[in-house]
This record gives structure tokens, sequence and C-alpha cells, in this order.
């Protein structure tokens, strides 16, 4: 609050405090003498005094030090009680040298004798500018402690550790909540430690020390005003990864840090799990082209070997086969990749013996997939430990082939590091095992051929659906979105009439349109709330994701484009690209439609469920300048006139009336 303007709205308002009225005009007097504008009260009871200070609200207060039942000590003591700014001058007779500090001391600005009122104007107003003064002073330390407040309850609730140092010495000197629960030093143990001492891992000391001695000079580094990744040292002596933004303050002189630090443990997993799905679905991918264009099951076999290396980024992949022999052999008939040697000294069985227990041996009596996360530790792995360890294979998975007959053979991948299985890759890598035994048994028997045909296209449905699970595992308001969306869309271009090959890779662009959200933080996805722009920005960035994570699939169908439009708009308002018209794909043009109706009819953590009238309503508003037209004519078609739904059991969409199957078929 700007003191001195709101006093200068009104006249000074001056408070006399005397039984003599004759002193009290003279005081007066003398004041507009002065060329003091001003309104006065003349009071000269306690009573009266107590009464004036609520009602006529003084600028200033002009006391008698002694009256027939009161004095000036009682009455500067009332006044501090209801204002410590209010500014007190004494006027008195006869004030002698003790009792003038008693009153300075007890708060008077001043005080002046009545036979030297000459000097009351400059009183009056050196009081009322010291007074302006203490209010100002006043507010601004109360705004000054509030906003501490603010900021240390900021500082102390953040879920990033904020961390300052002493920039010359890189002693600590900030250490919130977050940090403790980070780094596991709390804020006592924490503050005063050097910090690369502390939580930086030995082999970036040396680097941090020489960055320090620049920055104490400069204030500038090579990370100041970024985001960087670095590695983090916590109090029990493990590393993990952290993200650091790192600002500088100067302080009487001296340069100063703050890190806003990160764990980011969590998102490395989850990118990493990431790499190695979307390396898994290549490697599928490129296994189902290879078991269509294969010519020969030699050809096969080492075609497989050489993409689990090259594209699965796996350190050996063999296929061996099972014999029926009295040692139950293993026999290896084609290989790629790192220490092929190994397998000529495994001497893997699967007898139920040591040698036949590891993954190999089990897979093959079992008939399930194996896999082993850790051959130091893993005590099934000791007969094969030694010259494992020495290949560096650190983890390795046996997956059988199996055919009507039983499991006729086992593909064998190793790996280069610990816990290189997720269930999610299991998964995919079962599905991958179950299409080369298809192609296996293909071409071994050519008439199957077009029913391999028929079994990779299900296999690649079902992977392009455990990718799109997930999405919505992480994503639980859209849950079911991208089948809903793949069956409308499906659905839309039947009643376009579009090719079947076209429709159906229509299908599979839907059931996976929204894949890239996988990169976008769970809290944002399911933040109930508006979103800030910053996070919009993150929103829409599951378009580009979602390319980047499917454009090296070598699927039939532009599926990777459709992804990255889906979308883009008409008249070039979308994104990423800002397409307009014809530049846009028809299949991205049909699951936009397809995706705003579903939305709007779906429940989000922010809204309920708007209705399939608002739904249909947006894209007919939209209709030529958004949307195709077309696509929206014929969504219409299917929900008004041929009672288009989608089923609870998510297994298909009927048209009530109409006797036709709807956009998914089994």
């Amino acid at each position: 609050m700007d003191v001195s303007s709101q006093e200068e709205k009104r006249e000074l308002r001056v408070l006399i405090l005397e039984d003599e009225p004759t002193d009290a005009e003279l005081v007066e007097h003398t004041l507009r003498k002065a060329g003091l504008e001003f309104v006065a009260e003349l009071v000269a009871t306690r009573q009266g005094f107590v009464e004036a200070l609520d009602r006529f609200k003084p600028d200033i207060v002009l006391s008698d030090y002694k009256l027939p039942d009161f004095d000036g000590l009682s009455a500067l003591a009332l006044v501090r009680e209801k204002d410590q700014h209010l500014p007190v001058i004494a006027v008195s007779g006869v004030l002698g040298d003790e009792v003038a500090v008693e009153l300075i001391k007890a708060g008077a600005d001043d005080y002046v004798l009545k036979d030297r009122l000459a000097r009351l104007p400059y009183a009056v107003k050196r009081a009322m500018a010291e007074a302006q003064e203490r209010r100002k002073r006043y507010h601004a330390e109360n705004a000054l402690h509030v906003s501490e407040n603010r900021l240390r309850q900021a500082i102390d609730s953040a879920r990033d550790a904020i961390i300052t140092i002493e920039g010359e010495s890189g002693i600590i000197t900030g250490w919130n909540p977050a940090a403790e629960a980070i780094f596991g030093f709390s804020c006592t143990e924490a503050i005063g430690k050097v910090l690369h001492e502390t939580i930086v891992p030995p082999r970036f000391r040396t680097a941090m020390i020489n960055g320090l001695s620049n920055f104490v000079s400069t204030g500038k580094g090579a990370a100041v005003g970024k985001i960087e990744e670095f590695s983090g040292l916590h109090k029990n002596g493990t590393e993990f990864p952290i993200d650091l933004a790192l600002s500088a303050m100067e302080i009487d002189g001296k340069w100063h840090a703050m890190g806003v630090v990160r764990d980011i443990t969590d998102r490395k997993k989850v990118e990493y799990a990431l790499l190695r799905l979307n390396r898994t679905l290549r490697t599928i991918s490129a296994t189902n082209t290879a078991v269509v264009r294969a010519t020969s099951e030699e050809g096969l076999l080492k075609e497989m070997c050489r993409i689990g290396v090259e594209i699965g980024g796996y350190r050996l992949v063999s296929i061996g086969f099972v014999e029926k022999d009295e040692a139950k052999t293993v026999r290896p008939v084609a290989w790629a990749g790192e220490h092929t040697e190994y397998l000529q000294v495994a001497n893997i069985t699967w007898a139920n013996t040591q040698r036949g227990r590891g993954p190999t041996g089990t897979a093959i009596r079992t008939g399930g997939a194996q896999v082993n996360q850790n051959v130091e530790t893993n005590p099934a792995m000791a007969p094969w430990r030694s010259e494992m360890l020495d290949c560096g294979f650190k983890a390795n998975a046996a997956l059988p082939l199996a055919n009507s007959s039983g499991v006729f053979g086992v593909l064998m991948i190793y790996a280069s590091e610990s816990d290189a299985f997720g269930p999610e890759e299991v998964d995919l890598l079962k599905q991958l095992a179950a299409d080369l035994a298809f192609g296996i048994s293909a071409q071994r028997d050519r008439v199957a051929r077009d029913a391999a045909l028929l079994a990779l296209q299900k296999n690649l449905s079902s992977t392009v659906k455990a990718i799109a699970a997930a999405v919505e595992i992480r994503d639980i308001y859209t849950a079911g979105h991208q089948q809903h969306v793949s069956d409308l869309a499906v659905a839309i271009a039947r009643e376009l009439g579009l090719p079947k090959l076209q429709i159906e890779g229509i299908g599979f662009a839907g059931m996976i349109h929204d894949v890239g959200k996988i990169n976008i933080p769970a809290e944002i996805l399911n933040k109930p709330g508006k979103l800030t722009p910053l996070e919009f920005q993150m929103i829409q960035t599951h378009v580009q994701s979602g390319y980047d994570i499917v454009k090296g699939i070598d699927f039939p169908w532009p599926i990777a484009d459709t992804i990255l439009q889906h979308h883009e708009r008409l008249d070039g308002s979308g994104y990423p690209n800002k397409l307009k018209g014809e530049m846009i794909l028809i299949e991205a043009k049909i699951l936009a439609v397809a995706d705003v109706v579903d939305a709007m009819m779906s429940h989000r953590p922010y809204r309920a469920s708007l209705g399939l009238d608002a739904a249909l309503a947006e894209v007919e508003a939209g209709k030529g300048r958004l949307y195709d037209p077309a696509a929206v004519d014929a969504c219409k078609t299917l929900f008004r006139q041929k009672g288009f739904k989608w089923l609870d059991s998510n297994e298909g969409v009927t048209f009530h009336g109409s006797g036709t199957n709807g956009a998914r078929e089994a």
C-alpha cells in the first residue's frame, strides 16, 4: 500500500489533547501561520481522547503533558496500543529533561515547550515525514516477510530437490525436504558440507571443481541457465540419473548457485523399456517380412538370427533343434552375433539334468518361455556362468518353437546387460517365436503358406493391441479410447467405400494412434484441472513421438504418417505441421473425426462425457473447415441412421437394424 498517496487524498487531521482552550488556539494559530492546512479536534479528557482516536482518526497527536485526570505518558500508551506509527508530539509548559527522555523512550516523536511554539510547525512536518517512512518500511518489511514465507513454503513443498551452494567453497547452504528424500541426507547432515564431496559421483568431481573456479569470478558456467542430465550420488553410495537446472545468484558480492534437481530414474526406465519395445517391434516386423519372403528353411533361420542381432540389438541369437537321441541334444542350426563359439562349448541338453535345467532345456521340456535375468546370481546358470561372463552375456532368454506335434526347436537370445527382458518384451518375443515357428512349418509345408499369412496378420494385430494397451495403462481415463477410435474409423471407411486393404490399415492406425503418449508424464495425462500452456505443448508432442516409435516398422500401410497427421485440420490450424486440405492423408482425416467424436463422448479427468449430440454437433460445425465433409457425413449416418455403437465387451461394433458387421471383425 502506498501510504503517501493515501495521505495526500485528505486534509491533515490534528488531534489536540489540551485542557486550556487558549493554549490550543495558540497551537492552531502557530501551525496555520506556518502554512499548514489541517482540520483539528480538541479534547481534554481521557474518555474524549479514546473516542477521538477511533472516530476522528488523526494523522498526528499534539498532547499536553499534564492534565487534571490524565498525563502525556498515558495518552502516548493509548496511541501506541492502536497505532505504532501515528506520530505524537508532547506540547507542554514545563517539561524536565528526565520526563522528556522518558517520553521519547516511550515512543513520542518529539516534544515542544509552549514558550517555544515557533519550532512546532517544523516538528510536525518532521514527525509526519518520519511516520510516513515508518509506515512504508513496515509495509515493505511485512510484504518481504510474507514473500519469504511463501517462498519457503514453496521450496519446502516442492517435489524437486532445491539446493543452494556458496560458489567459492562449494559448501551447501540450502537443502529442502525433497533433497533429503532424493539424496538420503537430512538437512542437518547436508548443510555445511561440500557439495561435490557429498552428492557428486567421484568420477565427476574434478570437472565440477574446474567449473566452480570459473563460476566464482563470472557467475557463468557450461550448465548455468540450462537443464542437463547428470548422475547423482545417494547417501547409500548408489548412483542414479538426475535432471539439473542450475542458476546463479550474486549475494553480498559473491556468486552463489541454486540447483533444482529431479530424480529421473523412473523416466529412464520407461525410456529404456520403450527403446527395447520399439526394437522388438521392429524385430517382429522384420521377422514377419522374412517369413513371408523366405524361399527356404535354412535362409529363414539365418535371416531370423541376423534380424535379432542387427535390429533387435541382442548380443547373440541362435536357433537350436530338438534331437531325440539318448543325450537329448539341442543342436544349433543357425546363429548370428558375437562369440558364436560359445554355442560349441555350451553343451546344452533338454534332459532333466543339471545342464538341462537352464532356460533352453526348461523351455523345451515345459513348452513355455524361460528368462534368466542375471547370469551372475541365478544358481541355475552355474554350469555356464564362467563361459557366458567371459563372452559378456549377462542375461538370456529361451523361447520354444512348437507346432501341432509339440516343441521342435528353441530360439535362444543373449543380452549384454542384466534385467534385459521386461514382461512386455517377453510377451512380444513369444509372438515373434510363434511367428518364426509358423514360418518354419510353412516352409516345411508349402500348402500352409496362405494360413501363415493369416496367422501373421493376427499376430500383427495382437502386437499393435499390446502396444495400445501399454499406452492406456498409463492413461486410465482414456482406456479403450484407441480401440473405440479404430472401430469408428473402420466403420467410416467402409461407409465411404474404401478398399479392404486400406480399411485394415486405418484400423491398425486407430489402435495405436496415441502411442506417443507413452512419452508424456502420467500426471499430465491424468491431470484433473486445466493444463498449463507448457503442459499442452507437451501433450501435442505425442503425434511426433508416435511417428518416431513406429516409423521404422515395415507396415504395408502408411501407419506412421497417419499417426503424425491425425491432429491436422483442413484449414491448417492443426498440429504438428499445420498441413492443409489434400496434403493430409485420407486415413488421417477419418481418424481425426473418429478421435474427436469418441473423446467428447468419453469421461475425462477434467470433465464428464459430453454425449453423442454434442460430439456430432462439433464435427458438423467444423465440416469443410476442420474436418473432411465426407467423413463427417459418414459418421453422422452411422450414428443417426444405422445405429452404430460400441459394445461394452469391446469385441465388436453393432449396427442395429442393418445386419451389417461392425468396425472390427473377429
